[in-house]
């Protein structure tokens, strides 16, 4: 009976010459070495201190924000006193029944958010609630309708 290492195409047992043939033959360059993601020129995470993740601060920004729609997600944002920029994103099982899915969305509206994080005013905490067409939708069209609600908001500084 085979282990799993062998059936991944590995002997389960080499010596150090083997072994070092083996890492040069099947080596992963580390993630800053590697090329950059398809859907965008580089991931850039969201901090946590700039999400919105406590559900009473959710249904507050839903309350009483402004909102902004398009066909790919609704936009909700407020002003409040600090200097915190905040975001936060819903993605329900209308967009995908698949975590995978729903979570790539996520993904790509945070690396925008963080990217656009400076261009940001203090004080701002959105709340992105995604609609089923955001799945299909291209990083670069995502990223413009982001783009174009939170000007619509006044959420961006002006240039």
């Amino acid at each position: 009976m085979a282990t799993q290492e062998e059936e991944k195409g590995a002997p389960a047992r080499l010596s150090k010459k083997k072994a070092n043939n083996f890492r040069e033959k099947h080596f992963v360059p580390p993630a800053l070495e590697r090329e950059k993601a398809a859907y965008g020129l580089g991931f850039v995470m969201l901090s946590k201190k700039n999400r919105l993740n406590k559900e009473k601060d959710i249904n507050y920004v839903l309350r009483l924000g402004r909102r902004s729609s398009n066909p790919l997600f609704s936009a909700s944002c407020i002003f409040l006193k600090g200097d915190e920029k905040r975001f936060g994103f819903l993605v329900s099982k209308k967009v995908s029944n698949r975590t995978t899915k729903r979570n790539l969305v996520k993904r790509r509206m945070r690396n925008v958010c963080a990217k656009l994080l400076f261009q940001c005013r203090p004080g701002i905490s959105c709340l992105f609630i995604a609609r089923p067409k955001s799945l299909a939708a291209s990083y670069d069209l995502l990223e413009k309708e982001m783009v174009k609600s939170l000007s619509g908001l006044g959420a961006l500084k002006s240039l």
